[in-house]
């Protein structure tokens, strides 16, 4: 037998026993094989699809999560993938209850670590599938690896040369960004663009020059990549959401206290060079907790500046989005500047933290 048109090799596929007193059993396989735990079937995709009872993080590169699958067993999940997308580790460690999860979520000091109970699953950038598990005694290895191929045999027997596919990658080293450019059929294509990329930026910096290479990879691995992209981009947009009519009521509110304001000022009755107007936003769903409006009287000329305060702790701020004319009044112009000067900061901010 065969799997996709060749023979797996001895890192993808192997069982092992560790320890002697305490044994612990680890059964490595390529990630869209099955595994069977206590009696049932368990894959990668199978995990991830679990339903999700409670989040502990929701960053775009590293969250946790406790997760029910459809067996009915609960698992911690905490997931982690550098900036550059080179290392990546899952790992779903059993629990029994949310209890157990939140004392176990405590010990990894809120970031991705590797938990190492057992029993738990493990997966990486290898596009591989781990189980780690405790075992009475040492079993036999051959046997237990020729079970997981008939478990898995309409997988295993696919004969078929698997398409091999090139990625074209960059990395900014100023910004210390890498990017997909294009995915190729053909590697003399890829090679071709490569060539032309490295030349197109000769004239940088060499300390600072951006750098190219093409990863070999498959259309499984290419829709792996794609789906915890799509994740990330998921959770980010969570984390910077926003109510477009929900700030415009709020830039409505802090224009008409800005008219006050300026009103007083003509009758001289304002002695303070800075005002702060602000609008607190109780919606938790939003990005923001409040945005304001900054008036500074100046001897030549006065000027409105914006604050925005994000929920993760950021803030933004400029003291001159507006310099105040002479009839300063509410208008659909006024508050279209302001709603996109916040919903720039919002953006800006989204940009910077991903």
């Amino acid at each position: 037998m065969n799997y996709k048109g060749r023979e797996l090799t001895e890192g993808e596929f192997t069982v092992a026993y560790r320890g002697n007193t305490e044994i612990r059993r680890v059964t490595r396989v390529p990630r869209n094989f099955c595994l069977k735990f206590r009696g049932d079937l368990y894959s990668h995709a199978i995990m991830v699809s679990a339903e999700k009872l409670k989040t502990y993080s929701d960053r775009p590169n590293d969250n946790a999560e406790l997760l029910k699958d459809k067996y009915g067993r609960k698992w911690l999940h905490v997931f982690y993938r550098d900036v550059f997308n080179d290392r990546i580790e899952e790992i779903f460690d059993f629990v029994e209850d949310e209890a157990e999860a939140d004392q176990r979520y405590q010990k990894t000091g809120g970031g991705p670590r590797y938990l190492g109970n057992l029993p738990h699953f493990f997966a990486s950038e290898n596009y591989d599938f781990i189980l780690h598990e405790e075992a009475d005694e040492k079993g036999d290895v051959e046997k237990e690896k020729l079970e997981i191929l008939k478990l898995n045999k309409e997988i295993f027997e696919v004969s078929a040369v698997e398409k091999k596919y090139y990625e074209l990658w960059g990395e900014d080293n100023f910004a210390g960004d890498s990017f997909l450019i294009k995915v190729y059929e053909n590697k003399d294509e890829a090679e071709v663009r490569l060539k032309e990329l490295e030349e197109s930026v000769l004239n940088q910096d060499e300390r600072l020059r951006d750098a190219f290479w093409i990863r070999e990879t498959s259309a499984e691995k290419i829709k792996e990549r794609e789906r915890i992209e799509e994740e990330r981009i998921e959770r980010l947009n969570k984390k910077w959401h926003y109510d477009d009519d929900r700030l415009r009521n709020y830039v409505i509110l802090l224009v008409e206290r800005l008219m006050e304001v300026i009103a007083l000022n003509k009758r001289r009755l304002i002695k303070k060079q800075r005002i702060l107007l602000q609008e607190n936003n109780s919606f938790e769903e939003d990005c923001y907790s409040y945005i304001a409006l900054e008036y500074f009287k100046r001897k030549s000329n006065n000027s409105v500046g914006t604050m925005i305060k994000f929920r993760d702790g950021g803030s933004s701020s400029t003291t001159a989005v507006i310099k105040e004319p002479h009839e300063i009044a509410p208008s659909e112009s006024l508050y279209t500047l302001l709603i996109e000067k916040f919903a720039t900061d919002i953006q800006e901010a989204k940009y910077d933290y991903r």
